[in-house]
């Protein structure tokens, strides 16, 4: 100490400052981590085609993957098929409407189902379904 004269221990230096978030560890236990925005872009990216529930599929939901799959795949088909007239495109354009916007709402659902899959992992140890 300049004042007293007494030994004092060296001080750490200083810290960057640095706004970066902890990362979350990528495994927990044995069981991945499975990131929602992969989810999502599993979910967005096949969808444009019709092929649904990749997302989904991804976070562990294997059946409710499949079934969206499948859903997909035939609303395409009945699209594709029903726009081949012009009568069969006022059947084909509520179609494409509703494919749409359960489009829209699977990304988000594949995006939570994986943070669904996270906090239970974390929580337990184990997967959610």
């Amino acid at each position: 100490c300049a004042n007293c004269g007494a030994t004092v221990a060296a001080a750490s230096p200083p810290q960057p400052f640095t706004t970066a978030q902890p990362q979350q560890p990528t495994y927990v236990g044995n069981l991945p981590r499975k990131d929602p925005a992969v989810a999502a872009l599993l979910a967005a990216l096949p969808g444009i085609l019709g092929i649904w529930g990749i997302g989904h599929m991804y976070a562990g939901k294997i059946g409710t993957g499949v079934a969206w799959l499948v859903t997909g795949l035939v609303l395409a088909f009945l699209g594709a098929v029903f726009a081949i007239t012009i009568v069969g495109l006022i059947i084909a354009i509520p179609i494409w409407i509703a494919g749409f916007i359960i489009w829209i709402v699977l990304i988000f659902g594949a995006q939570g189902a994986a943070k669904q899959y996270n906090d239970a992992v974390q929580r337990t140890g184990q997967a959610p379904w």
